[in-house]
């Protein structure tokens, strides 16, 4: 099937939709991964998406709202373009940094997803991130630290989950709450 580009992704109550959110090194992606393996063994249709990969640019002379508006819209596009190819489990991850936030991350797309907040020591969100040896890791590990002693982000969730456990455990832990798996 041939992708369809828009605006807005079509809205359907059989979509059904995850955001893993959390300050950097909470583990998000690393769980939006073996979520997606257990849905794929489950043989559901469904997406994984790391949506801090649909904001990842610079265009000269933009401002901060623009690059926003381009990301919502990538987003809606790229969720419409699942849902259309017959998508009905789409898992993203993405830090949100406020209930606005969420509020236009819904909008784009076309259903409320559940939010699964990741909460983790900042001892252990450093440990992981210094594995990771690149200035932007080092980077996010200082903007974790903020993001917690200000609480950022925080209290989106429908549920909160302590993500200090073997992955596979904490994904068993989110996919019985959500029901997507007989």
């Amino acid at each position: 099937m041939p992708a369809v580009v828009s605006g807005e992704p079509r809205q359907t109550g059989a979509v059904r939709g995850l955001v893993l959110t959390g300050v950097y090194g909470t583990g998000k992606s690393t769980l939006a991964e073996v979520i997606a393996d257990a849905l794929e063994d489950a043989g559901l249709a469904y997406a994984a998406i790391d949506l801090d990969w649909l904001c990842w640019s610079s265009v000269a002379g933009g401002d901060d709202g623009e690059h926003t508006d381009v990301f919502y819209a990538n987003v809606a596009a790229v969720v419409g373009n699942y849902v259309a190819a017959g998508v009905d489990h789409v898992v993203t991850a993405l830090a949100l940094r406020d209930r606005a936030a969420l509020g236009r991350l819904a909008g784009a797309f076309g259903f409320r997803p559940a939010v699964v907040q990741l909460s983790v020591p900042i001892g252990v969100i450093s440990t992981r991130l210094a594995a990771a040896a690149t200035d932007g890791r080092r980077q996010d590990a200082e903007t974790a630290g903020r993001w917690l002693d200000d609480a950022v982000g925080a209290e989106l969730g429908d549920l909160v989950v302590v993500n200090d456990r073997p992955v596979a455990e904490v994904a068993a832990e989110i996919l019985d709450w959500l029901g997507w798996i007989g």
